[in-house]
């Protein structure tokens, strides 16, 4: 009848606008945008790369990977949508939904995100979407066009990346062991700090200063693998993990000392004695910033699987200020494979 004609008619003229409108947003939504993290979750900053209507990738202070996009642009503000994979257990993932709203000024060199009101994130409870656009909030967070700069520790690395160029894999592991080493040192001269759960019996304040340290320390380690490159840190992890015999003196002095300060901060625990060798040397290819490959000095242990994501980079998944610090030790603990993580506490 008339009436149903009429109304399919309204409804693919609404549907049509709405994919103008969607067309109109991508383009301008497309390409990299930075903006700053909140100094209570670590300071830094982050970036969004937006690759199509369904993708993106996401890069926070000690983290980086890819994510699920989806939008909304009937909506006023506009919906956007993240979904992250987060560990439930050792191997396994669940996708975890994080509901946003955005918008863009008026000649759209800045988009403003308004990230779920929860301080908290747990596999298979979802997040609260914001109600509006609160500039005051934690949760907002102002982005500008264009990719995150890097910070002068993260140039300091860089500097010490480029300078190791035409240097054997042996010198590049010795020089990422010596950088953490130090790091991780000062740290504990400094504060005592190592990796661990905050008990709720402790003062508000000392449980902030807590997860603060832990999200530096796990920017920095982030800065290291981004520059040294995922294969020579994994390599590294996968040494002082399982035992394996480093023929060169100075790399194998190197790495004894980053796994004392390791079982010291948590990050390692010797669990039984390391593995006989075999003899076979075993070669792998180093990416760093030159994508080089190369053998590395090393006589393979006939043992366990590497440890994710080179086991030092594991910890934070703060997105635009909207997850608290609750969300970042769960986790690390997960990753780390605690069976703390099982009980956590809000």
């Amino acid at each position: 009848n008339l009436k149903a004609l009429l109304g399919k008619a309204i409804h693919y003229q609404e549907t049509a606008k709405i994919q103008e409108k969607m067309k109109t947003i991508m383009e301008k939504l497309l390409g990299k945008w930075n903006g700053a993290v909140p100094a209570e979750l670590g300071g830094g900053s982050q970036e969004l790369d937006f690759k199509s209507e369904s993708k993106v990738i996401l890069t926070v202070p000690a983290r980086q990977m890819e994510a699920k996009l989806k939008l909304d642009v009937s909506k006023a503000p506009m919906w956007l949508d993240i979904t992250i994979p987060i560990p439930i257990a050792p191997g396994q993932f669940q996708d975890h939904m994080m509901p946003h709203l955005f918008e863009f000024n008026e000649d759209y060199t800045e988009l403003h995100l308004m990230g779920p009101p929860d301080q908290g994130m747990q596999p298979g409870v979802p997040l609260r979407r914001p109600t509006f656009i609160d500039k005051e909030s934690k949760s907002y967070v102002k982005m500008s066009r264009g990719a995150a700069k890097a910070s002068n520790e993260e140039k300091d690395v860089m500097r010490v990346v480029e300078a190791l160029k035409g240097k054997g894999d042996s010198d590049k592991m010795i020089k990422y062991c010596e950088l953490l080493t130090k790091k991780l040192k000062d740290a504990v001269k400094s504060s005592g700090f190592k990796f661990e759960e905050p008990q709720q019996h402790w003062p508000e304040q000392e449980i902030k200063d807590k997860y603060t340290s832990m999200l530096k320390m796990s920017q920095y380690i982030f800065l290291l693998e981004k520059h040294f490159g995922q294969a020579l840190c994994t390599n590294v992890s996968n040494i002082i993990k399982t035992g394996q015999v480093v023929s060169d003196a100075t790399l194998s002095e190197a790495i004894a000392e980053l796994r004392k300060i390791m079982i010291v901060t948590n990050m390692h625990k010797e669990e039984a004695p390391p593995a006989v060798p075999r003899a076979t040397p075993a070669t792998t290819s180093f990416g760093g910033s030159q994508g080089e490959k190369k053998s590395l000095p090393v006589k393979q242990a006939s043992v366990a699987a590497p440890l994710p994501s080179s086991g030092l980079s594991a910890l934070s998944l703060v997105l635009f200020g909207a997850l608290g610090a609750s969300a970042v030790l769960g986790i690390f603990y997960l990753l780390f494979g605690s069976s703390s993580s099982k009980q956590k506490k809000k």
